[in-house]
C-alpha cells in the first residue's frame, strides 16, 4: 500500500456509503481503500490522478515542462456538486460505496491531486462509475488549476493571474489551465 495522506480536510461530506472532500494536504490511498471495503463488494476500482512533468495540448504535443500545479476551489459549491455527481453516478451503476477527495493548493510533480474510488458487487459497475465520476468532476465542479512551469522554461506563459497567495517564485511563469477544469475563466483571444 502507498502512504500518501496526512493533515486536515477543509470541506467534506461523509456518510456510510459516500465520502466527498476537498483536502489541502497529501492524499491517502489507504484511507480510500479502507472506506471502500465491504463484504458485499467483489470489486474496488481506484483512480489516482498525479501531476506529470509534461503539459500536453489537445493534439498530444508537449507544450511545457511543469514544476507544480496550484488548485483553487469554491469549496462549499464544489462539495455540493461532487455530492450530486456521486449520487447520480452511483445510482446509475449500482455502486455500493464511493470515495472522492480532491486536493487544493500547491501540488508538485508526482504528487496526487485526486482520488476517486468505487466499490461494487462486480467490476464493471465500479470501473464505469469511477470513469464517469472523473469526467463529470473535471467538467462541472468549480476547481481551477494553475500550471506552474519549470524555471528553465524558455517561453513565458500568458495569462499570469494570481487569485490567492501562492509562492511568488511561480507567479511569473504560470498560467491558468484552459482545459475543462477552468471553464469559468473567460479567455481573451487577441
Amino acid at each position: 500500500m502507498f502512504p500518501l495522506e496526512s493533515g486536515s480536510v477543509s470541506q467534506s461530506d461523509r456518510n456510510d456509503s459516500f465520502h466527498v472532500a476537498i483536502n489541502e494536504d497529501n492524499l491517502d490511498i489507504n484511507k480510500a481503500y479502507d472506506f471502500l471495503r465491504s463484504k458485499s463488494c467483489g470489486a474496488i476500482y481506484l483512480f489516482l490522478g498525479t501531476v506529470r512533468t509534461d503539459e500536453i495540448d489537445s493534439d498530444g504535443k508537449v507544450i511545457g515542462q511543469v514544476d507544480s500545479l496550484f488548485y483553487e476551489a469554491y469549496d462549499s459549491m464544489a462539495i455540493d456538486q461532487m455530492n450530486s455527481i456521486v449520487q447520480t453516478v452511483c445510482r446509475k451503476y449500482a455502486v455500493s460505496k464511493c470515495y472522492v477527495v480532491h486536493r487544493k493548493g500547491l501540488i508538485k510533480v508526482t504528487e496526487a491531486s485526486l482520488i476517486i474510488g468505487c466499490s461494487s458487487a462486480h467490476r464493471d459497475a465500479s470501473f464505469h462509475a469511477t470513469y464517469d465520476l472523473l469526467n463529470e468532476i473535471k467538467k462541472s465542479v468549480p476547481i481551477w488549476k494553475k500550471i506552474n512551469y519549470s524555471a528553465d522554461q524558455k517561453e513565458q506563459q500568458q495569462h499570469s493571474n494570481t487569485l490567492h497567495s501562492e509562492p511568488e517564485s511561480h507567479q511569473n511563469r504560470s498560467s491558468w489551465s484552459e482545459k475543462s477544469e477552468a471553464f469559468w475563466l473567460t479567455q481573451k483571444k487577441d
